[in-house]
C-alpha cells in the first residue's frame, strides 16, 4: 500500500479519468451497429386443367335411320397435376361447320343433306361426372351411338361415317 501513498492524489485522479475514458470509449466501439433491412418479390406458378382422351374405338357394323347402334368406347384421363372436377363428358356427330346443319363425314366433308340432329351419343358405363379425380386418374367411357329414324328421306346419310366429337369439360 505504500506504495501508491507516493501518488499524488492529482495523479491519481488523471489515472482514474483516464481509465474511465478508455472504459467508455472501448464500450461505445463495441455497441457500434448499423441496422438494414432486405425485401424480395417473387412469384408462385399455378398449374392448369388437363383431361386427355385416348384409345377411342368404335364397334363396327352399320347403323340405320331407327335401327342398330355402334359402341364408341375411351379413356379419360386427369392429365394435370392436381385433382379436378369432371363437369361434363358427352358424345354427339359434330354439325357441319356451314351452317346448315349436315354431318361432317369422315372422307366427303360436309354433308347438308345429311342432319347431324340425326345421331345422338347415349351414355351407357364410366365414371359419374360432377365429382373430382386424383391426378392420374383413368376412366373408361362407354356410349352408343345411334341414327333416329326422322320419318322422311335419309338418304343422303347412306354410307357415311360421320364424324364423332367427344367433348369433356
Amino acid at each position: 500500500m505504500k506504495r501508491f501513498k507516493s501518488i499524488s492524489r492529482t495523479k491519481k485522479i488523471v489515472v482514474i479519468g483516464l481509465a474511465a475514458a478508455l472504459t467508455l470509449g472501448v464500450a461505445g466501439t463495441a455497441f457500434a451497429y448499423f441496422t438494414g433491412s432486405a425485401s424480395t418479390t417473387t412469384y408462385a406458378t399455378v398449374g392448369s386443367a388437363g383431361w386427355s382422351i385416348s384409345s377411342v374405338s368404335i364397334s363396327a357394323g352399320p347403323i340405320y335411320p331407327g335401327a342398330g347402334s355402334q359402341t364408341v368406347t375411351f379413356n379419360l384421363t386427369n392429365s394435370s397435376g392436381g385433382a379436378q372436377l369432371l363437369d361434363a363428358v358427352s358424345v354427339y356427330a359434330t354439325p357441319s361447320t356451314d351452317g346448315h346443319g349436315g354431318v361432317i363425314d369422315y372422307t366427303a366433308g360436309n354433308v347438308d343433306g345429311c342432319a347431324a340432329s340425326w345421331f345422338t351419343g347415349t351414355y351407357v358405363s364410366g365414371p359419374s361426372a360432377g365429382v373430382t379425380y386424383p391426378t392420374g386418374f383413368v376412366g373408361t367411357y362407354t356410349y352408343s351411338f345411334t341414327m333416329t329414324d326422322s320419318g322422311g328421306n335419309q338418304n343422303a346419310c347412306q354410307g357415311l361415317s360421320p364424324q364423332v366429337t367427344i367433348s369433356v369439360t
